[in-house]
């Protein structure tokens, strides 16, 4: 609840009040508070002229444990008459503005002091959109929310909602507005892959701004571009057409936009197979040809170069050829997913407790591939999978299940990272969820390893 200062309660209830000013600097290092969810449905606004009235009710439901604050608290002046009511953070006044009911298996947390003298810069903000993040990503499975609620966060003077991959931001204190361009890159980066990648390759420099305001030309000068602008709006993991996607699938522009500057003989871009679909492809392909690039489109899937995953992409290639460059088609034996798997990893649960349609995939699974399958958790598939095939596609949340017998469980980051080709050893940042995304995201680099080297042989040969 934006403005309001959380404490541990023992009791169902608690009374809020109307949030505080906030100075643009000395109030930014405010404490982050995690606060509990509230019941929407239970909600009941009281107007000041009934507060009197309704306080005694309120007190009662409460067992005598609510908690009330409104400005008249925060300015000083004493209430005794309900000083019992409270803890010593916070006083108890006869105004409040409302009631709201507090699900007992959460706990209010915090306590109403600000930390001077933190440093108003980049870094608290990457913290705490971090913070905000994960817990939203806790919270809803959809990528559709209030991200950052100002004080609530931690962040005042700031509110984002989050539709999809879109972001919209307000901006209401004169300390946020200054640091108004690393809220956006905060926003468009995912700091969690930018330290994944760094872990692995902690030579390479990671500019993370908004590519619309990055100037071309102040990047190192090079032969070979490789590209993977925003596949939203494309893939159909994302459903219908949404108007918000336009401005994802402009990503593209960026990259005729740097290819156009910079002039590298090879460039590769990689997306879904379903980007030759846009409407305005075959424009964006003509921007191609204008710049004086031969272009190519190939469709290639990661089984085929040996990853125990099918990973169906699509790579435009465009060089500066006299001919078009063709990747060729790979060869590579399938290797089967019983390859990669720890087939005795754990732990397990009993197949018995999932979900009703979950158990019917596990049914018609088990007739056609014996005791040991992968089956998915979500999506159209009625069945399961053999482990003598490559997995399919692995998404950016868990959707396959390894069950033996009577037995099921997840697979692990591990597993996962093999499925997808990764080297041993490959490390990455976060949680598991973290981790399962990243890999949901990824080319297969064994894929990349192929289409890379078919390309510049024959660019530079």
């Amino acid at each position: 609840m934006l403005g309001t200062y959380a404490v541990q309660l023992s009791a169902q209830f608690c009374v809020v009040r109307s949030p505080d000013s906030l100075t643009a600097g000395g109030d930014f290092g405010l404490v982050r508070h995690i606060t509990c969810c509230v019941d929407g449905r239970v909600v009941e606004r009281i107007d000041r002229a009934q507060a009197g009235d309704a306080l005694p009710r309120v007190q009662a439901g409460a067992i005598g444990r609510a908690v009330q604050v409104d400005d008249i608290a925060r300015m000083g002046r004493p209430d005794h008459a309900g000083a019992d009511l409270s803890q010593e953070i916070v006083q108890p006044v006869d105004v409040p503005i409302g009631v709201g009911h507090v699900e007992r298996e959460f706990e209010l947390l915090g306590a109403p002091f600000r930390a001077r003298g933190k440093a108003l810069d980049a870094a608290l903000v990457v913290r705490r959109l971090q913070a905000a993040f994960a817990l939203r990503e806790w919270l809803y499975r959809e990528p559709y929310y209030r991200l950052v609620y100002g004080e609530s966060d931690g962040l005042p003077g700031l509110i984002v909602d989050r539709y999809g991959e879109v972001c919209v931001v307000q901006i209401t204190t004169a300390g946020m507005e200054a640091l108004k361009d690393e809220v956006v890159a905060a926003l468009d980066h995912w700091p969690v892959a930018v330290e994944t990648h760094s872990l692995n390759h902690p030579r390479v420099h990671h500019v993370c701004q908004d590519i619309a305001t990055v100037d071309p030309s102040s990047m190192p000068a090079h032969d070979v571009m490789l590209a993977s602008p925003s596949c939203v709006g494309h893939t159909k993991a994302r459903g219908r057409e949404q108007s918000h996607h336009d401005a994802c699938r402009a990503t593209a522009d960026d990259v005729l936009r740097f290819a156009e500057a910079n002039s590298p003989r090879l460039v590769v871009v990689e997306n879904v197979p379903e980007m030759v679909e846009w409407k305005r492809y075959g424009s964006w392909r003509m921007g191609w040809s204008d710049l004086g690039y031969r272009v190519s489109e190939n469709i290639l899937d990661a089984a085929d170069c040996g990853v125990p995953q099918h990973r169906r992409r699509l790579f435009v290639v465009a060089s500066r050829t006299r001919r078009p460059i063709v990747i060729p088609q790979p060869t590579e034996r399938h290797l089967a997913a019983r390859e990669v798997l720890d087939l005795d990893a754990g732990p397990w649960a009993d197949v018995a407790t999932w979900c009703e349609r979950t158990r019917s995939r596990i049914a018609n699974a088990r007739a056609e591939h014996g005791d040991d399958f992968l089956v998915p958790y979500y999506g159209s598939e009625t069945g399961g999978r053999s482990l003598d095939r490559p997995i399919g596609t692995l998404t950016t949340v868990d959707r396959y299940a390894l069950v033996r017998g009577d037995r099921g469980r997840m697979l692990t980051v591990a597993e996962a990272l093999r499925l997808s080709s990764f080297p041993a050893g490959y490390r990455l940042a976060g949680n598991r969820r973290d981790g399962m995304k990243q890999i949901g995201n990824c080319v297969p680099p064994w894929l990349a390893r192929h289409v890379i080297r078919s390309a510049v042989a024959q660019v530079f040969a």
